[in-house]
This record gives structure tokens, C-alpha cells and sequence, in this order.
């Protein structure tokens, strides 16, 4: 769909980082569509109930007709007719279905979208507050830690055993789990 990709383009031009924070408004504008595809799916069931209702009928006047076939005086006309109420009411319907579906497909798509734009607005709104945090924090010199912090690093292999054993020889504290 390339109009989705203009909007989500759209959206991404909005949340960037020297862009003003509008990417609600997107988000807005897109469940709006999915709302509006929802009104459409329930429009489009109700048009296709009521040709399904529709054709219940002509079925009906249909069975009444082939019973009582020789008391209409005009049977073939109205057998035509029948027949073309039928013919209609059965394709509308075979086309709201079409319909509805390719709806259904659309507004499931469009929830998909609407889902990752917000996780996407999410993200990019945390990773604003996270730079925004790092600028407003107090910078801290970095030291160079002394050659006995270093841990194991550049120690002889003697130096790191006599290390180990000494931490494994401790004494436990009085009342530590043994």
C-alpha cells in the first residue's frame, strides 16, 4: 500500500530528533482511519444482511409460486421476475462479502501499522528523555583507576592463585550460612 508508506514516512519525519514532537497527531490520524474503516465493515455487513433478507424473501415467493402454479395467471412473468431478484440479491451479496473481507484485511493491517508506529513513538520518545537526562546530568572527569583495582588484569599467574586462595581462606563472618 503506498499510501501507508507516505504515512508512515510522514510519522518518521515528525518523531525525528530536530522535529517537533507531533507524532501523536499521526497516531491520532491513523486510528482515526481504523475507526473509520470499522463504521464501513458494520455499513457493509447491515447492506449485505439486508440483501440476505432480501433473497429469503424472493426464495420464499419463489417456493409460494411453483406450488400454486396454476391458480397465477402470470406465472411465467412473475417466475422471471423472481428469477432476477434472485440472480441480483445473490451476486450483491457474493460482492458485500468480497467486501467485507478485503475491509476486515485492511483494518487489520492498518491496526498492525498503528501498533508498530506507537511502539516506534515509544521508543523514540524514551530514547529523547534518555538523551535529555544524559545532557541535564552533572558530566563526571573520568579517572584512571589504580594499578591494584585493575582486578586479574596484567598480574603474574602466581599473584592471581595466591589471590584466589587467599579470598577461598577467609574466615567466615560469626553467624553467615556456611
Amino acid at each position: 500500500m503506498p499510501w501507508w508508506h507516505e504515512v508512515i514516512a510522514l510519522v518518521k519525519e515528525e518523531l525525528a530528533p530536530g522535529a517537533p514532537a507531533q507524532g501523536p497527531e499521526a497516531l491520532l490520524q491513523a486510528s482515526d482511519l481504523l475507526a473509520r474503516t470499522g463504521r464501513d465493515i458494520a455499513q457493509a455487513q447491515a447492506r449485505a444482511e439486508a440483501a440476505r433478507r432480501r433473497l429469503l424473501r424472493a426464495h420464499a415467493q419463489l417456493e409460494t409460486l411453483t406450488r400454486n402454479a396454476q391458480k397465477d395467471a402470470r406465472y411465467g412473468e412473475r417466475l422471471v421476475d423472481l428469477a432476477r431478484v434472485i440472480t441480483h440479491e445473490s451476486e450483491l451479496i457474493k460482492s458485500f462479502d468480497l467486501h467485507i473481507a478485503s475491509l476486515k484485511q485492511l483494518g487489520d493491517n492498518i491496526a498492525v501499522q498503528i501498533r508498530r508506529l506507537q511502539h516506534d513513538a515509544d521508543m523514540v520518545a524514551a530514547a529523547q528523555a534518555a538523551r535529555r537526562t544524559a545532557q541535564a546530568a552533572p558530566q563526571r572527569k573520568h579517572r584512571e583507576p589504580a594499578a591494584s583495582e585493575h582486578g586479574f588484569r596484567n598480574q603474574r599467574p602466581e599473584q592471581v592463585i595466591d589471590r584466589l586462595k587467599s579470598v577461598t581462606s577467609r574466615k567466615p563472618k560469626p553467624g553467615a550460612p556456611k
